[in-house]
């Protein structure tokens, strides 16, 4: 799909709602979060190269059974993407070099290494910002993703030079941003970006025309886009250096985002790939969002989707063959029809509205989520997992077989976590789940459904 978002119509041609730019505040807000995302760049393939640097100049994919998971540029630029079938992969490109990655092990500890050095760099940043007061919290959010809410450390350089500048002392000139960054939206070459949905498959392009937003002529309002323009310059910096340090400390490149969430710092990290540095600005992202497959959004996934299907059907018809839902979509039904829809679910029927509520936000660009720190401490929980042909298990002593070769695998993560020093002491499972998927007799026939 590809979405113009100059003009805030929507795709039947009626007038836009609200609910996605929405009016000005009558006063100023508060200066916004400064978030930094860092996501590390093809991550499984990377490890493989730096572990054979001779096959940073081959297409290489990491193949799980009959799928690859993840591949590399030489790889994607054959026409390869994540989660296609082997067979088809060998096809596309002749020259692949396909390495088994269905352990784990290796990409764990090497997202341990990147994550510490992460945390490292981070707290650099704090300490250099020069208030010992300083702390900017830091999570994971996967094995190749990571966050930090920067805004401390910005806020303090960022008081620093308007209190000099206030005593009529030297503050410095509004600098650029750092070589190679990626502004959505500021000119033409930045107006456009392609934004996919991994699991699916979906992928929009959207543009936003480029150039400068115009405000409405309040002098806050102005003042006020200037102001989270100059931090967001700050946290840009700060991205880079975090970025230089974990690059110096792991050999691994990384792709980070800037901006005033979580969720939008995220969406920034994927438009400058790879090893790159791209920024969002909050009054950019409601007409990116709207566009966007409902997928990316936190929080929302297949078995959420399929609730909401009903609704959206309801107010934005059938979707054709191979079409996707896009967050506009949702913006545009009743509450009260999400809210019945979502209250089917019984993990949800207690909290329906406000997982509603939650969902309306962040498609609308706002995510309220704040950073909790998590210490540096690893997963609270740690799994294996193996994936099959479709027919290939088809009994109990099949399914034996494949839980005997799991459970060495999940024994050498227990002990090298109970090994862990400092992190040891919580690290004895309470709990032991097993987890089966089963087909989907929707998606027997082959094809992946479009959420």
């Amino acid at each position: 799909k590809m979405f113009d978002t100059c003009d805030d119509v929507s795709d039947d041609g009626s007038e836009f709602s609200g609910s996605v730019d929405g009016a000005l505040p009558s006063s100023p807000p508060s200066p916004p979060a400064s978030v930094l995302h860092l996501d590390v760049d093809y991550f499984y393939a990377q490890v493989e190269e730096i572990a054979d640097p001779s096959l940073a100049s081959v297409p290489l994919a990491i193949g799980q059974k009959h799928i690859i998971v993840t591949c590399n540029y030489a790889a994607r630029a054959a026409g390869l993407t994540k989660l296609m079938g082997r067979a088809a992969a060998e096809a596309a490109c002749p020259g692949l070099v396909v390495v088994e990655g269905s352990d784990l092990e290796k990409y764990r500890s090497a997202s341990v290494d990147i994550y510490g050095a992460f945390r490292a760099a981070v707290a650099s940043e704090a300490a250099a910002a020069g208030s010992h007061r300083c702390v900017c919290p830091a999570r994971r959010g996967g094995m190749d993703e990571m966050c930090a809410d920067m805004t401390a450390a910005v806020e303090a350089i960022w008081d620093a030079e308007m209190a000099g500048a206030d005593r009529g002392g030297w503050r410095r000139p509004r600098a650029p941003f750092p070589a190679g960054t990626f502004v959505y939206g500021e000119d033409r070459h930045s107006s456009a970006v392609t934004v996919r949905e991994d699991q699916s498959g979906a992928e929009a392009t959207v543009s936003c025309g480029g150039g400068r937003a115009e405000g409405d002529g309040r002098r806050w309002y102005t003042r006020a886009r200037s102001a989270c323009g100059g931090r967001l310059r700050l946290a840009a910096e700060m991205a880079e250096r975090v970025r230089g340090r974990v690059r110096s400390a792991t050999g691994f490149t990384t792709s980070a985002g800037v901006s005033v969430s979580p969720m939008l710092a995220k969406l920034a990290s994927d438009m400058q790939k790879p090893d790159g540095l791209a920024v969002l600005y909050p009054w950019r992202a409601p007409s990116l969002i709207a566009n966007m497959p409902l997928r990316r959004i936190p929080g929302l996934g297949s078995a959420t989707l399929k609730a909401l299907t009903p609704c959206l059907q309801e107010y934005r018809g059938a979707q054709r063959k191979g079409d996707f839902w896009i967050c506009r979509d949702l913006l545009l039904v009743p509450r009260a029809a999400i809210v019945s829809c979502l209250s089917e679910r019984p993990s949800l029927r207690a909290s329906s509205g406000r997982q509603c509520d939650l969902l309306l936000s962040r498609c609308a660009g706002i995510d309220p989520a704040p950073i909790e720190d998590d210490g540096g401490a690893p997963p609270a929980t740690v799994s294996v997992e193996d994936s099959f042909v479709r027919g290939s298990v088809t009994s109990m002593d099949a399914v034996r077989r494949a839980l005997d070769d799991l459970l060495p695998r999940l024994l050498r993560l227990l002990d090298r976590r109970l090994g862990g020093g400092a992190a040891a002491a919580p690290s004895r499972p309470a709990a032991l789940r097993l987890t089966v998927r089963e087909v989907d007799p929707a998606a027997a026939g082959g094809q992946r459904r479009p959420f």
